[in-house]
């Protein structure tokens, strides 16, 4: 596999004001004896059912229901399953900044591949 010889910055993605918030988010967890990746997985998962069911909402794709939602929403909900995905990073004792960059690295190295795929 050729590797990028540029890789990607190792800049923060999340500022420290993002980090804070969740640190925040986790210690109110904590308070109320809700810590636990396990409901926090799942809260994920139903993260991704609103964001399916705003979807269908935008696209009408409900006869009985019709358009009830926009593209602006769908767009809230996703940000919901991303805070959602970073608080069980946290969770995890994992920091978010350097999870999201090995794994976007890890992303860009399979497009790298892809491409390189596509000229043979």
């Amino acid at each position: 596999m050729r590797r990028k010889e540029t890789r990607l910055s190792s800049a923060p993605i999340l500022s420290e004001e993002y980090l804070q918030l969740l640190g925040e988010l986790w210690a109110h967890y904590v308070e109320e004896g809700d810590v636990n990746l396990e409901r926090q997985v799942i809260k994920l998962q139903e993260e991704v059912g609103e964001v399916a069911a705003a979807l269908i909402g935008a696209l009408g794709a409900n006869p009985r229901k019709g358009f009830t939602h926009t593209t602006t929403d769908v767009a809230m909900e996703l940000a919901d399953v991303v805070i959602t995905a970073l608080l069980g990073i946290v969770l995890c004792r994992k920091d978010p900044n350097e999870t999201l960059r090995l794994q976007l690295e890890k992303t860009q190295d399979r497009l790298i591949e892809f491409k390189d795929r596509e000229k043979k």
